[in-house]
């Protein structure tokens, strides 16, 4: 028995159609696989290096290493602030000082301010400058007009000698002492012009000699180079003054001695005591001409004594 059907031809119904060509099929390549290498085994030494001891000195030495790098860091460190604080501080000076910016300025032109007054400066004397002292009259103990002398500054005012004030006297710088009498008319003390002769209390002479002072005016000047004493109660070892003609009625007694008992530059103040002599000059009123009167004997700031 025949399995195909009957009837049923193998060709198609239809010879008209044509005939689907043929198909074309794309073969995959065959990949071949890679062979693998066995994995290689990994050598490892038979021994293991032995760790690295320090030894105590490279110890030590790192660490005086470190302690240089330290200190070198902290200097720099110092160094830095030190001198950013100094500029920081002149900027801050510079920003205090600088002034107040005001209105942009005309480039060359003078802003002429108007004058002001200029406080009056108060002078201070000179320290060095010389007192001026009038003396004072015994009687009325008020000065007398235009007779005056001048001391330094660094002595003490004079300062009568008594109760009746018949001389005034101070010290002088090197410890002698200075007085100052009128004598004559209206005074206590008598006059002491032309021919007189000059003892001390106990009646020891003095050498005296006219003289003529620089503005020419007549005095008496007389030295004692020897102990003794005055009327005034003063003991002395050395004395010098000036008996100076003020008018025709009146004289001027100066003295400078060095008081018993003292240790004194005499020499110094006899210096400071011409200078003194010569301040008086200056202030002396005029001179009538004098006529000699007869000799009678004097103690320097004392009573006229009676002629031996």
């Amino acid at each position: 028995m025949d399995d195909q059907p009957a009837g049923v031809s193998s060709q198609p119904q239809n010879s008209n159609v044509a005939q689907p060509s043929s198909l074309t099929y794309e073969e995959t390549p065959v990949i071949e696989s890679v062979p693998q290498e066995p994995p290689q085994e990994i050598p490892f030494p038979s021994e293991l290096p032995k760790p690295i001891h320090h030894s105590f000195g490279s110890t030590i030495g790192m660490m005086i290493l470190f302690l240089l790098l330290f200190a070198v860091g902290m200097g720099i460190s110092v160094f830095l602030r030190q001198y950013l604080g100094s500029r920081s501080e002149r900027s801050t000076v510079a920003e205090t000082i600088q002034p107040t910016p005001t209105s942009s300025p005309t480039p060359y032109v003078i802003n002429l301010l108007s004058p002001t007054a200029t406080p009056t400066a108060t002078i201070a004397p000179r320290s060095d400058a010389w007192i001026s002292y009038p003396v004072v009259s015994g009687t009325t103990k008020q000065p007398i007009v235009g007779v005056t002398f001048q001391l330094p500054p660094d002595v003490l005012p004079p300062i009568c000698d008594g109760g009746n004030c018949a001389s005034q006297g101070t010290y002088l710088p090197g410890g002698s002492r200075f007085t100052v009498a009128p004598r004559g008319r209206g005074q206590l003390l008598v006059d002491a012009r032309g021919n007189v002769g000059l003892t001390d209390a106990s009646g020891k002479s003095f050498v005296i000699k006219q003289v003529v002072l620089t503005n020419g005016k007549k005095a008496l000047e007389y030295t004692g180079n020897f102990g003794g004493s005055t009327v005034g109660g003063y003991t002395f070892s050395s004395m010098h003054g000036f008996m100076i003609e003020i008018d025709d009625g009146m004289t001027l007694e100066m003295n400078n001695f060095a008081p018993a008992g003292l240790t004194v530059d005499f020499v110094g103040d006899e210096a400071v005591f011409t200078k003194i002599v010569a301040t008086v000059e200056k202030n002396l009123q005029s001179l009538t001409t004098l006529t000699p009167t007869p000799t009678r004997v004097v103690t320097p700031t004392g009573t006229l004594q009676p002629t031996p």
